[in-house]
């Protein structure tokens, strides 16, 4: 009863939440479009939701972590109503993910988005929330420490719990310029299988500390549990953190952290390695996000949270890049490795430059001749816009990439549907073009390409 009962309430949530989504998402859709008929699973809202009920199995090891939140899903719901190109554009965490991904392309096939009457294919973004209900009761109805015939204990002792939190404790860099310190108490749970849930602070010092305590504390191995009766007990605890100003700012260091190779490697690590999320780019969506990280005694990089936030999408990658860094080089003050907090920008552009300040631009391979030639001989008239006597110039943005090679085409001058597509089709297929130069080296450039329709005297007499 127990397990139904769990599964009852999570897809209440679930539901409530996703009916409210795409409600929102509809709305603005049909906003900036004429669409004739919305994208829509078969039987619409209430049997999207049933679907789900019947076909979301919530991890067992997620259950376990206590692992929850909402992954999001782009998916492409083509011109038949298929439901293609499922990918994750907002991750909670690989065990979701992947069942978030399972379940939406299992789906049957949606009625498709209708525009002048015509199936269209739309991108289509699914929220599935995974919410665990009724969580672990540390009350008043559990043990105390006195009660227990063995306490809980961190492994290896209070020693090594001492240890633990002073390498792993990272002092706020603004908590130190201001002199704040202070004892945190954080209140604890340790679970009857040592898992170590933080309950809130019993005493605070300042909102900065609060919150890196909570951190490391969350962070610790399981607990060897309390154990009365021969049976291992739930257990609220207190656990103290300290913060004396004992750590260093860069400016304190006898030499700074270096990323292998200094910060000219590290930009070309983050460009290279950086993966610009499709839906962003669709969106335009485009800034600057600054990680905070820890650059521990060992140099490894540890992605503590977001300073500036740009979107979401864009937030993940760059803690994805940042935490996939190798070791750095550690600050060292007199002469010992000394543990850091810093932050790293992230830079998310469309496009590094303009054409205006390039050394020589982007060129298809033979010139621009050859461009209209190529265009003339692969653009092929779409027989119904012929047919209505739809003619005119299609604009088309894309960037042309380091190797040349073209991506996040986008048509900024409509005509009709039906030449906007075609016009995106034939660029998309275009071979790699020369690409633009800046001080000696290729740079990606956003470039615009007119493609005029019209209409074939072969195509217009009949």
């Amino acid at each position: 009863m127990a397990k139904y009962m769990k599964r009852f309430l999570f897809l209440l949530i679930f539901s409530a939440f996703c009916l409210a989504t795409v409600r929102a998402q509809e709305a603005d859709r049909n906003s900036m479009s004429n669409v004739d008929q919305s994208a829509e699973f078969p039987g619409g809202r209430k049997a999207m939701l049933k679907f789900f009920a019947e076909n979301v199995v919530y991890p067992e090891e997620a259950l376990k972590q206590d692992i929850q939140g909402c992954v999001r899903i782009s998916a492409t719901i083509d011109k038949d109503g298929s439901v293609k190109n499922v990918e994750v554009v907002e991750s909670v965490h690989p065990l979701l993910d992947a069942e978030a991904v399972r379940v939406v392309k299992q789906m049957p096939k949606w009625n498709p988005e209708l525009m002048d009457g015509k199936p269209m294919s739309v991108c289509q973004t699914i929220p599935v929330t995974f919410k665990i209900p009724n969580p672990v009761n540390f009350g008043v109805n559990e043990h105390t420490v006195n009660d227990l015939d063995s306490k809980p204990e961190f492994p290896g002792g209070i020693e090594a719990s001492k240890k633990y939190i002073a390498e792993n404790l990272i002092y706020p860099e603004e908590a130190k310029r201001q002199g704040i310190r202070g004892r945190v108490l954080v209140v604890t749970g340790i679970d009857r299988d040592g898992t170590v849930k933080v309950l809130g602070i019993e005493k605070s010092v300042h909102p900065l500390l609060d919150e890196e305590a909570k951190r490391v504390i969350s962070s610790m191995p399981k607990w060897k549990p309390g154990i009365k009766d021969g049976k291992p007990m739930r257990l609220k605890t207190t656990i103290p953190v300290n913060f004396g100003v004992n750590e260093h700012t860069v400016n304190d260091l006898d030499s700074k952290p270096e990323f292998p190779g200094g910060i000219e490697a590290s930009k070309k690590y983050i460009a290279e390695n950086l993966i610009y999320p499709e839906e962003a780019k669709r969106q335009g969506i485009r800034g600057r996000v600054l990680v905070v990280t820890g650059i521990d005694r060992d140099g490894t990089v540890k992605v503590l949270g977001i300073e500036k936030s740009v979107h979401p999408l864009l937030d993940e990658e760059a803690k994805r890049v940042i935490s996939s860094m190798p070791k750095w080089k550690p600050g060292i003050k007199d002469g010992k490795p000394m543990r850091l907090k810093t932050t790293i920008p992230v830079n998310f552009s469309v496009a590094e430059h303009s054409i205006d300040e390039l050394d020589r631009k982007p060129e298809f391979p033979g010139g621009f001749d050859v461009c209209i030639k190529y265009l003339a001989v692969n653009v092929k008239y779409p027989k119904e816009a012929a047919k209505r006597k739809i003619q005119g110039r299609v604009i088309v943005d894309f960037v042309v990439n380091r190797d040349g090679s073209i991506t996040d085409a986008n048509v900024v001058k409509s005509v009709h549907y039906l030449l906007d597509e075609e016009a995106l089709r034939v660029v998309k297929t275009m071979p790699k073009w020369n690409p633009g130069i800046l001080d000696g080296k290729p740079v990606r450039v956003k470039y615009s390409l007119p493609i005029n329709f019209k209409i074939p005297e072969s195509l217009s007499a009949r």
